[in-house]
Formats: structure tokens, sequence, C-alpha cells
């Protein structure tokens, strides 16, 4: 009898709890990462929510970018598996894609999540580190914590349970707290403080730390507040007026080479293909919009600067690696889209990802400044494990999971040897408003191959392919599928179609996690 997939993950567990036993028995005998030299580093990572890459310059976040352009790496070519929040947030926390971690849209979102003690946090803590999350968390999270109870893996929780900018209410530390309409509570300021007391009173201790900074903003409010701003980003008080002129990204383009309000859709998927175009009113919206979450962001910029200033108070900023992200991007107005995410084109799943590593990683060797390579949101659980001494992907009770990313620290490192030559991310994404059943697809930096299950209006579904060449079609205007019979490009989409049938299989990285019956190793 042929074993079973999950027989196998049974026996991967098993292996991974001896393999821990071990791993944790050799530093009591004198050798292993945590006595390697130098100190574990703190680890700080900010994330916003529904920030586009074109939204990270320096007009938008002034001091981020700088202190990220004078001592960093930026990752050109960034992406997140699954470009809605809960989905993606998911995939950093386990370090898997959707399909092995459980979560494929915001709806059930956390309670989806397979092994939910299992996760990113409980991983630091064994490794030794003292956890701390600020701000949103997994949409749905209080259905499985209804008290305000933290999740397993975190010291310091003071987390969203409903999110708006003013008048919400805060999870901390088991203990519900209502925050008002006072421009003291706006949320960017809150969990801002909140971080930065944390790092004031732990910053300087020798256990490391391991900081989650989840910003709610610049995600748009539904409710209908007063003001330039109502049902979008609310800005803080200090930043009312700030962005009221900026053309939308693609404004002043020729309407025939932008996405913007694409003038053809007709090669589109059907539910794309069916959009009318968006209306003078519809685009005055949707500029609203993008100007309101520019301003958003500027009380972001100013928390990354505090939260700088307090490591630097403490004296650890020299031991801290920081980075930087986004949980996924968004559309205003390309694709005809003028208020969405979700989707699989390049203004929804490419994201910032900045990186600065402290001197006792990087030593005398600058990282580098752009980082080419294909990378993803699943790579930041095993960079951080790596950046931790090598630690698994366990829990301290012998819980583990198969990590389907790869670890970052090569590449910032200058190490480009071992990351794939062509390295396709497989981007999957659940029941969104458009489709019958989960979508997914290939992503690389020069192309995109997209398979939707599309309803027929019978009660079931016909699949339907996009292939954008992004080297010459960087719009993604012209979907070049399907190719004519026999052609090279034919042969090229037979290929893809093979992969990703592969890929929506795929589990662990070749090398390090054994193979699994039926399950080939991820890209």
């Amino acid at each position: 009898m042929p074993t079973r997939p999950q027989d196998a993950r049974r026996r991967f567990r098993a292996i991974c709890a001896a393999a821990l036993l071990a791993f944790l028995i050799v530093p009591l005998l004198g050798a292993g990462p945590a006595d390697a030299g130098e100190r574990q580093p703190n680890i700080l990572i900010v994330t916003t929510d529904d920030q586009t890459l074109a939204e990270m310059n320096s007009e938008v976040l002034p001091y981020t970018d700088g202190f990220f352009s004078a001592d960093g790496s930026t990752f050109s070519n960034a992406i997140v598996v699954s470009p809605s929040c809960c989905p993606s947030r998911a995939a950093f926390l386990s370090g898997e894609y959707p399909h092995n971690n459980g979560v494929l849209s915001n709806d059930p979102g956390y309670v989806a999540l397979e092994q939910r003690r299992n996760i990113l946090p409980s991983w630091m803590q064994n490794a030794g580190y003292r956890t701390a999350h600020f701000g949103k968390y997994l949409n749905h999270f209080q259905k499985i914590h209804p008290h305000g109870d933290e999740p397993a893996g975190w010291d310091r929780w003071f987390t969203l349970i409903n999110y708006r900018y003013f008048d919400y209410r805060m999870t901390s530390d088991g203990r519900v707290k209502h925050f008002g309409e006072r421009n003291r509570d706006y949320v960017t300021r809150r969990i801002s403080n909140a971080a930065t007391r944390y790092i004031q009173r732990y910053g300087k201790r020798r256990k490391p730390l391991y900081l989650q900074l989840d910003h709610f903003a610049p995600h748009a409010e539904q409710a209908a507040t007063p003001g330039r701003c109502t049902e979008a980003a609310q800005p803080d008080p200090l930043d009312a007026n700030a962005f009221l002129d900026t053309p939308l990204p693609q404004e002043g383009l020729d309407p025939a080479t932008r996405s913007f309000n694409e003038e053809d859709v007709s090669d589109k998927s059907p539910a794309l293909a069916k959009r009318r175009s968006l209306s003078p009113f519809v685009i005055s919206n949707v500029t609203k919009r993008y100007r309101c979450q520019l301003a958003a962001l500027a009380g972001v910029d100013r928390s990354f600067q505090q939260v700088i200033a307090a490591l630097q108070e403490t004296n650890s900023l020299r031991r801290t690696a920081i980075f930087f992200t986004s949980d996924n991007g968004f559309f205003f107005g390309e694709h005809r889209l003028p208020n969405n995410k979700g989707l699989p084109y390049e203004e929804g799943v490419r994201v910032p990802l900045l990186a600065h590593l402290p001197p006792s990683i990087t030593g005398d060797v600058p990282t580098p400044a752009t980082i080419d390579q294909p990378v993803a949101n699943i790579d930041l659980a095993p960079t951080f494990l790596d950046l931790a001494g090598g630690f698994p992907a366990c829990t301290s009770w012998g819980e583990c999971r198969r990590l389907d990313g790869r670890s970052l620290l090569p590449l910032l490192q200058g190490d480009t040897s071992t990351w794939p030559v062509d390295r396709h991310i497989l981007i999957e994404q659940g029941r969104i408003q458009y489709f019958c059943f989960p979508y997914s697809g290939l992503w690389s930096p020069s192309e995109l191959f997209v398979q939707y299950p599309t309803d027929i209006g019978d009660g079931s579904c016909t699949i339907e392919s996009e292939h954008y060449d992004m080297d010459n079609d960087p719009m993604q205007l012209q979907n070049l599928y399907p190719s004519p019979a026999g052609s090279d490009e034919q042969i090229r989409e037979q290929e893809l179609e093979a992969t990703l049938i592969a890929m929506r299989r795929c589990s662990g990285v070749e090398g390090r996690e054994p193979p699994l019956e039926d399950e080939p190793f991820c890209g």
C-alpha cells in the first residue's frame, strides 16, 4: 500500500522532534550556533497593510527610505505568495505556502491555520528570544482567542481587535483596552509607543528580542468618517493636509501603454473582461483613496524613526537586524480595478522589502544595495531562524514545520551561488469575489502564468489561463495564452502548466527537508 502524504508528514515530524532534541543537547556539550561567537541579533520586522511598491519612496517615507538607502538592502523582485492580508501573514508566520498552512483567504482566516501554536514566534522563543507583537494580527484570531488572550509564542501581545484608526479596542497581554478619539489615540501612534516602551525596557538586556510591528496603516477604513478621507485610510491629524495634489502613479502615461483603466481587457479572464472602463467619478474616488494612503504612510515613517531612536537610546541598534515590508499590494484603477486586492497582477503581488543587518552579521563587508533575485514572504521565517543561529523551525515541545521558503541571509551577504537561477514562485488565493475556486499561478520577474477556475453559470467551472511576458509587457496588457499550436510559446506554456500542477502540491526545499512521497519540493 502506498504511503499517504499525511503519514509521511507524521514521520517527518517525528524525525524533527528527534533532531530537535539532538540540536538542544549539542550546545550543552559546548558546540553549536548558540556558542558560535557573536551574540544573537535582535530582529525587528515592520509590516504595513496594503502598501504598494510604488508607495515606497523618499517622498512618502523619507526617513525609512533614507535609513535603508544609507545602510541596507532593497529586494527589487519581492512578492507575496497570496496577495490578501490573512493568507499573506499566515505564509510569513509559517514559512509555508497557503496549500500547506491551510489559510487561503481572509475568511475564515486564522481559524483555518493548521498547527496554530507551531509558527515563527514559538520557534524564536525556542531559539532563546523574547518575542513581542504590536498592531494587526491575522484576521479572525478573536474567534480562537475570544477573551483577548494571546496566541502561543508571544511574550508581549498588544494587538488590534477591531480595525479602526480611532475608537478601537486592543488586547494587551490578555486585557482588552479601548482607545477613543483623541489625537494621541491614533492607532499608529499607540502601536509605536507600545513598541518603543518595550524596546526601552528590554533593549539593554542580554536576551535577544524578536519584535513584530504590524501597522494597520495604510489600509482603508470602511467607516464613513468626516473629512477628506471618509471610507479611506485615515491619516494622523498631523498629516491631515499631506499629499493633497499627488497624482496617481500612472497619470500622464499614454492610455494605450498603461494598465490604469486598461483600454482593452477582452483577453483577461471572463470576470475581468466584463468590467467597464472607470468613470470620471470612480477615478476621482480612486485618487482620493490613493492620496489618503500616502498621508497615512507619513505616520508610519515617523513611527519607524521613533523605533530606530529607541534602539539607538538603548545601544541596541548595532545588534539589530531590521526588515520592512507590506502584506500585499493594492490596485488603484490598474486593469480597471478601482479598490481591490487579491489578484496576481504586479500591482497586487509586488511589495517593498528592505533589510538592514548589524555589523555582527555583516562584518566589514556591506550588504548589497540592491538584490535582484526573486524572493517572497515565505523566505522571511527561514531567514530569521538563520539569523538566530540556524535553529530549526520547531517549538520547544517538538512540533516542526517543513519550510517552503529559503533563507535570504546568503543573498544579504552577497552570495548568490545557491539561489535557484530560474526560480518560479507559486501564487495562490482562495475564494474571492470573482472566482469560484482558488486560483494559482507561477511568478518570476520575467513572466506570469496563472489559472483561474471560473464559474460558467451552470454550477460548474472552466479553467481560464493568462500568460504574460513581463520583459516585453511590464504592464501585463497582452495575455499570450493560448499561443499558436506547435509554437515554441505553446511548448513553454505546457511546461509552465506542468510546473504549476507540481507546485500546487510542493512541500519543503530540496537538500534541507527529506522528500515526501508524491509531494515535490518547492522551488
